[in-house]
């Protein structure tokens, strides 16, 4: 298989809702839509939506995938269908600087490699991927948590930390009441905590019976900080921002600092070091969360592919989309795109009907 055409589209698309951190606020999200085409006519998409001051700037990773479409560009003499996967990973980042440009480009060309063997995205990373990942439910206040417990959501997230103290502790025993004693909890303080801080808001909250705990120090901090915190309140800790590639991965496995990893697939260049890095992971006794970025549905599907993938089923993923109309549809008419459905161990998506991605979105013209 070897490639005919190829086109990018610049996206800035308002959020339905502001994505709340304890560090910014988000109102919008910019990225870039890949679009492939191979020697058959079948088309594949990938996505890069770097997230704002983390990672690689847009204009960065518009600049390299321009380089890389263009005419003189290493992807058109490959047979790509041919490699390995390692192989493949080993290409990408021989010739691709930045994860999120890296990630867009191996989305497109799996989804058309998935597409030319008639198999989902997920099947060709694993024979024995699942058809459906269970989802959390990400929540804000008392309404939203139980608008997810009328759909049957038994695990939630909730952002913390932008807030002063006393208010994310009210808004959190008033979401416990509302979701119910046995649902799992997950906070995500995003890197907002300081030691004593989160040493005290761990210890305060040990009633609320929390499952997990995202990022409650910064990417930065000190690996003796993570061991005392975990010594003082043996809270189940999961690091996010800590994890931007293979060698954050290596120093959290050997400095025992997690008991959970959050794995974003554009973050760690695609889905094939993601998959490896999962793998990784479990192998070290540490247990694995696939999210997205909050990017349209291409980059959100391929994240599905992933979680549906591993070796070792995740932990309740996350693939919450903020843009309205993304511009985005299923292949399968019959399909509705990333929509949860109740199952028995809460939320689930199923994987699309369609070979490769079963997503697809702009049509040719205004791509060009």
């Amino acid at each position: 298989m070897k490639l005919k055409g190829a086109f990018l589209h610049r996206y800035s698309s308002p959020c339905s809702k502001p994505i709340v951190t304890s560090s910014t606020t988000v109102r919008k999200r910019d990225g870039i839509i890949l679009k492939l085409i191979d020697s058959d006519g079948r088309c594949g998409f990938g996505e890069a939506a770097p997230w704002p001051g983390w990672g690689s700037t847009l204009l960065q990773v518009e600049q390299c995938l321009n380089e890389t479409i263009a005419p003189n560009s290493f992807i058109w003499d490959v047979q790509w269908d041919a490699l390995s996967k390692s192989a493949f990973m080993q290409l990408l980042q021989s010739k691709i600087n930045f994860s999120e440009a890296a990630a867009a480009l191996e989305l497109a060309l799996l989804d058309l490699i998935a597409q030319h063997r008639s198999i989902s995205l997920a099947k060709l990373l694993s024979p024995l991927a699942r058809q459906e990942v269970i989802v959390h439910a990400l929540i804000s206040d008392v309404k939203s948590a139980k608008a997810a417990v009328t759909c049957k959501a038994q695990h939630f997230k909730i952002k913390i930390g932008a807030d002063p103290f006393l208010n994310d502790e009210q808004r959190l025993y008033q979401i416990r009441e509302a979701v119910g004693p046995n649902a799992f909890i997950n906070i995500d303080v995003n890197g907002g905590w300081d030691l004593a801080t989160a040493t005290k808001a761990l210890t305060r909250w040990q009633k609320l019976n929390i499952n997990l705990i995202e990022q409650p120090l910064a990417a930065t901090s000190d690996k003796d900080e993570f061991l005392e915190l975990r010594r003082r309140t043996g809270a189940c800790i999961a690091i996010d921002e800590g994890l931007r590639c293979k060698t954050d991965l290596v120093n959290i496995i050997k400095n025992q600092i997690a008991d959970v990893v959050v794995i974003k697939p554009m973050m760690v260049g695609g889905l094939l070091v993601a998959n490896h890095m999962a793998r990784q992971a479990n192998q070290a006794g540490i247990k694995v969360i696939i999210t997205s970025m909050f990017e349209s549905a291409i980059g959100r599907s391929g994240a599905l592919h992933l979680a549906a993938a591993l070796a070792k089923e995740p932990l309740a993923c996350g693939f919450t989309g903020c843009i309205a109309n993304d511009g985005t549809k299923p292949v399968a008419n019959n399909q509705q795109v990333l929509q949860p459905q109740s199952h028995s161990r809460g939320l689930a998506i199923a994987l699309p009907l369609a070979n490769g991605l079963g997503i697809t979105a702009h049509q040719k013209d205004e791509m060009q």
